[in-house]
């Protein structure tokens, strides 16, 4: 009988540790446009650099057209953010893949990974970056991608 009681203590024991281990499934931070979004997305940017230089894993940065977007404004947002993490955010140190994907159906999205975990979803607004950085990190405000027409004088 007590044989029986100790094993049974012995497996629910067993259980329960195996049970609370496993780690939650984290869902990824969605930061939406706007004007207050430029000092979390810097605060997860700095996150995921910590994680990284913990873990040594690979980041992709992924980067998605909106609707009404042309794949030129996306790789311009793919230049003017890759410039900013790079000289800004130190992400030269880390081993970064970008790359652009399929267009969204809303606006324009960068999506981060940190290995295999999808942990940041940046959205931008039709035809500008995003708002990456609060304090002239060089991201503060969202810029136009598309060159204005010059006006064009009439001769009168």
């Amino acid at each position: 009988m007590t044989r029986k009681i100790l094993f049974l203590s012995f497996v629910i024991l067993v259980s329960a540790n195996l049970s609370y281990s496993q780690k939650l499934k984290n869902e990824p931070f969605v930061i939406k446009t706007g004007g207050g979004s430029c000092e979390e997305n810097s605060a997860i940017v700095d996150g995921i650099s910590t994680e990284i230089l913990e873990t040594k894993e690979r980041i992709f940065v992924i980067f998605r057209a909106g609707k009404g977007e042309t794949e030129i404004v996306n790789a311009r947002r793919l230049n003017h953010v890759k410039w900013f993490l790079q000289n800004r955010k130190d992400w030269k140190i880390f081993d970064v893949i970008y790359a652009r994907g399929e267009k969204s159906y809303g606006e324009g999205k960068i999506e981060f990974y940190s290995g295999k975990r999808f942990f940041l979803v940046v959205m931008s607004a039709k035809n500008r970056t995003p708002c990456l950085d609060c304090c002239n990190g060089g991201l503060e405000y969202p810029q136009n991608l598309i060159k204005k027409p010059r006006s064009v004088k009439q001769k009168s």
